[in-house]
């Protein structure tokens, strides 16, 4: 249950529900539902009778902060039933947290560590408000904060190891992603897997870009088979097996090579650096990159010819400009292999020949150079996380010698002009 105006409202997107919904899958709990509740402590109240009624686990996120709008530890104490005190030992950790950081503390402050007699306090390493949990009518209710990063680090330490006894063993699975193909095509590959009496039960579902499928059944040798297939089929649009993107994969590919990666973005503004550095250990491969969204960047940094951005140029979205940002990354920081992207993500900019989407790719791996054009659909930021997935892939391909192409690709004869 994720609690919260702004969440009602559609202000901020609830990601702490299908997290934890995931977590909580992970270990062989199932999620009946998830539900968004407002502020108003009535309505809190009565959505968390309504789910005690019906559930074992309950867990609610948010409201529990030092500010006049965070209810849910009052809606808590009504439903509860019981009187309320100021657990001490949530005192000494929020008076001392608050001391480190030199705010004030204040009756606002101290009464995140209320909590109903018959309940005890969780410890919130991150934040300064502890959750709370408990049994009302033999549901175990969990009050947690709404902050990612206090919340996530609750349920690893806290919740997860308290509903250890209600663990089932997880149906075994194989996980399949892809990039470069439809939904549609993906469910070619998974054929009668997606049908409700299917033997080896199989599911889709798409996102930013990415194909995630994902097979089902106890028997582990007849899912390993089926999943070979789907890969064999699918082919290099399949990201290897164990890994979860392609920034991932070409990461791995990178490390076991040895090789140090650079990259040179205009359209995605530093998006492709970002994704080979949202995991640990990104410094093992990647040496650094250029935003060149001016043309003179790209003349001055990068060594682009000025010449390609002039009238009688092919202009910056073509595969020229690709090539030469890709072999002035991998120089300018004497990287193994680059990649380059130079687009249109619009909404403006897009022409008759070069149409909002049209975005060109480049990759450099020692001395060998290429280019692919892809159009890519929809608005601006698909466009943008989409090319860096696209430019990713790219890449991989060039550095393991494969040859393939995505279902965005524009091929050659069609390039005409805008090239």
């Amino acid at each position: 249950m994720s609690i919260g105006d702004e969440v009602v409202a559609g202000r901020i997107v609830d990601t702490n529900a299908p997290w934890l919904a995931s977590v909580l899958e992970s270990h062989g709990i199932s999620c009946t539902g998830m539900e968004s509740v407002s502020d108003d402590p009535h309505a809190i109240e009565q959505a968390m009778r309504r789910w005690i009624s019906r559930v074992d686990v309950l867990v609610t996120t948010g409201g529990l902060g030092p500010t006049d709008d965070d209810r849910t530890r009052a809606a808590l104490c009504a439903v509860s039933g019981g009187d309320i005190e100021r657990d001490d030992a949530a005192v000494n950790s929020l008076r001392a947290r608050l001391k480190r950081s030199r705010v004030p503390v204040g009756e606002h402050q101290l009464r995140q560590a209320d909590r109903p007699v018959s309940m005890r306090s969780v410890p919130n390493d991150n934040g300064t408000a502890p959750g709370i949990t408990g049994l009302i009518d033999d549901t175990a209710v969990w009050v947690l904060p709404g902050p990612p990063d206090e919340l996530r680090p609750m349920v690893e330490a806290h919740l997860m190891p308290a509903l250890q006894h209600i663990a089932q063993q997880r149906m075994p699975h194989e996980d399949i992603v892809a990039f470069g193909l439809t939904e549609a095509a993906a469910a070619q590959a998974m054929g009668e897997h997606l049908s409700h009496n299917a033997s080896i039960a199989g599911s889709i579902r798409v996102s930013k870009g990415l194909v995630h499928m994902r097979l089902e059944h106890p028997d582990t040798t007849r899912l390993d088979f089926e999943a070979k297939r789907i890969r064999d089929e699918i082919g290099p649009l399949a990201i290897p097996k164990g890994m979860t993107t392609p920034a991932h994969a070409i990461s791995e590919c990178a490390r076991a090579r040895g090789l140090m990666l650079a990259t040179a973005e205009s359209c995605t503004g530093g998006g492709i650096g970002a994704a080979l550095t949202d995991r640990a250990g990104a410094s093992d491969v990647f040496a650094g990159g250029v935003v060149a969204y001016a043309n003179a960047v790209k003349v001055d940094v990068l060594g682009v010819p000025a010449a390609l951005l002039g009238p009688s140029g092919p202009g910056a979205v073509s595969a020229d400009v690709a090539a030469a940002m890709a072999i002035g990354a991998r120089h300018a920081v004497q990287a193994d292999a680059a990649v380059s992207v130079t687009g249109i993500a619009g909404p403006d900019g897009g022409t008759k020949s070069r149409p909002v989407g049209t975005v060109w790719i480049g990759t450099a791996v020692g001395d060998d150079v290429r280019t692919r054009q892809v159009h890519l659909p929809g608005r601006r930021d698909r466009v943008r996380v989409w090319t860096v997935h696209a430019a990713l892939q790219s890449l991989r391909w060039h550095v393991e010698g494969i040859d393939a192409t995505m279902e965005w690709d524009v091929p050659a004869e069609a390039l005409g002009d805008a090239s």
